[in-house]
């Protein structure tokens, strides 16, 4: 399996049309043709389904494509890193990002960095938590954000000298709005719209023994949608604070007595080869934690 097969795939797959991705490509439509079915040939699967006039692919291409990506983005980084110069470094960090707010530090960090080398890019990929770490495992990412995350100590992490609150997202004309905090018990009485990982894969222990309990009206998988989901009137969003989308002055924060607090980090692999750009983020990181 050829990188350059790969990207000859990975065209096809965005165009959905052979010859358009020739054309990007810079080769013959014949020749991207007989690639595309060669690598069909090595793995043993259609990739793609064909029509006259467009390529479609099949589930074992959608498959494909999502691990090419990944090859292709880090050859690509590899290739960069080699052509950084180590006197003076210049190049791309990858960071990985599962929330907004706890960027702060890390920009600020960047900032003083491009002080002095101003050839240094930051590259933020923002998603999941299990797909931000599948990129740092792959080494597509250097760094990753994360708080809360009970496999930690496989990495080597940095904090950022921020802590996350749980509590609950809610109008300031609720009239709950008028509470200072709440307990855990007293969430049983709220309608709720929580993670949706917590209906897959089960409640934290500080929430777990009141959970069949609870009623729960909605379910998200992203925090931003909580604020959305909270001004329609639906209820009031447990999560952590400067999470969700509290702008404005229609949405406020009450906290919930007993929930633990959550330091946030920035991890990466340990004993992970890191190009010397990173390894001067890393270095700056350190300081400003001291």
């Amino acid at each position: 399996m050829e990188l350059r097969v790969l990207r000859y795939f990975l065209a096809a797959a965005r165009e959905g049309n052979i010859t358009r991705a020739a054309s990007q490509m810079h080769v013959s439509q014949p020749t991207m043709s007989r690639q595309i079915k060669e690598l069909e040939q090595e793995l043993g699967v259609k990739l793609f389904v064909r029509t006259n006039y467009s390529v479609k692919l099949t589930e074992e291409g959608r498959k494909l494509a999502r691990r090419a990506e990944d090859i292709v983005e880090l050859a690509d980084k590899a290739a960069a890193e080699l052509k950084a110069r180590e006197e003076v470094p210049h190049g791309d960090v990858f960071i990985g990002a599962t929330r907004e707010e706890s960027m702060i530090s890390v920009a600020d960090c960047f900032a003083e960095i491009l002080e002095d080398c101003p050839d240094i890019r930051m590259n933020i990929y923002s998603g999941p938590l299990a797909d931000v770490l599948e990129r740092l495992d792959s080494g597509v990412l250097d760094f990753a954000q994360t708080s809360g995350f009970p496999e930690i100590e496989k990495y080597a992490h940095f904090p950022l000298n921020m802590k996350d609150t749980w509590g609950l997202v809610m109008r300031r004309d609720d009239p709950l709005s008028k509470r200072a905090s709440f307990t855990v018990e007293e969430l049983c009485a709220i309608s709720l719209i929580c993670s949706r990982k917590w209906i897959d894969q089960g409640f934290p222990e500080w929430i777990e023994r009141v959970s069949g309990r609870l009623r729960i009206v909605a379910a998200m998988n992203m925090a931003y949608h909580a604020g959305v989901l909270v001004r329609s009137g639906m209820g009031c969003a447990v999560t952590v604070d400067k999470l969700a989308d509290v702008g404005g002055r229609d949405l406020c924060f009450r906290p919930i007595e007993g929930a633990p607090t959550q330091e946030i980090y920035l991890i990466c692999r340990k004993r992970a080869a890191l190009s010397p750009q990173a390894r001067l983020f890393m270095e700056k990181l350190r300081e400003k934690a001291k």
